[in-house]
């Protein structure tokens, strides 16, 4: 089962630094990769390909800023976003990527909150080979149908970025 990894309260206050983007309904909005953590709980999500999200405790440190992520396992990309006033509560957030699995499926969705005090972290970690796809992934979330980020990735083989290494493992569920 994969890690979709969501809703870790990072306690960024009004103080933060500046994000490098915004969207629409971002107030504040960082993103890149990192090397995956471990998972604190679950929670069922019937839109995505293992019907779970995993969420962790804290807030990944970013090792790139992206928009390329090397297609290894362990490897985890994301954004770290505050929502615009008006934008915060329940959202929900879309990924689109390359087929994936025997349905080929290349939508994935959950519902969370945002919040527009602290930066959250919403992103996806590499767990199991068929995850491991090169081309264009697109992370957003909307809230009521009105956007509030979008972001692309450009996943590349690990060859194109052998120096990423995060130097230990996380057992993976």
């Amino acid at each position: 089962m994969f890690r979709l990894l969501t809703i870790a309260l990072c306690l960024f206050g009004a103080a933060a630094a500046l994000a490098r983007g915004a969207g629409p309904g971002a107030a504040e909005l960082e993103y890149g990769f990192f090397c995956a953590l471990e998972t604190a709980a679950t929670q069922e999500a019937p839109g995505t390909v293992s019907g779970i999200v995993n969420i962790v405790e804290g807030s990944p440190e970013f090792i790139g800023p992206g928009p390329e992520v090397p297609a290894r396992i362990g490897i985890g990309f994301g954004v770290k976003v505050r929502a615009r006033p008006g934008m915060s509560g329940p959202v929900t957030v879309h990924i689109e990527h390359p087929p994936m699995g025997p349905n080929a499926v290349t939508q994935q969705y959950w519902n969370t909150t945002l919040s527009g005090i602290d930066k959250q972290y919403l992103g996806y970690t590499f767990e199991k080979d068929y995850e491991v796809l090169p081309g264009r992934w697109t992370m957003s979330a909307s809230a009521n149908g009105r956007p509030i980020y979008s972001v692309s990735f450009v996943i590349v083989p690990a060859n194109q970025m052998p120096w990423i290494d995060c130097g230990w493992q996380v057992p993976l569920s």
